[in-house]
């Protein structure tokens, strides 16, 4: 579960597949004021971090800059760091 202010959270399911779903009751726009329309933010975030973590890992630098669109730009440089 992922809790939110107000009055509804996120289910997260795991599916038979292994993949997972997101499941949120959408009245009255709490959670989308939060997460975006459709999770447009969450699974953004979520891709953000999950690529900085694999970049880090692998050697590079990472870092982000917020946009004024609310979109969010990552700039990953260098090679291997000593």
């Amino acid at each position: 579960m992922i809790a939110l202010k107000g009055p509804y959270d996120i289910a997260v399911n795991r599916q038979a597949n292994g993949t997972f779903q997101l499941t949120t009751d959408w009245y009255q726009e709490h959670v989308e004021q939060q997460v975006g329309k459709n999770f447009s933010r969450l699974l953004q975030l979520y891709g953000v971090h999950k690529t900085s973590l694999e970049a880090r890992r692998k050697g590079y630098m990472v870092t982000r800059q917020s946009l004024k669109n609310g979109s969010i730009k990552v700039m990953i440089t260098g090679g291997a760091m000593s």
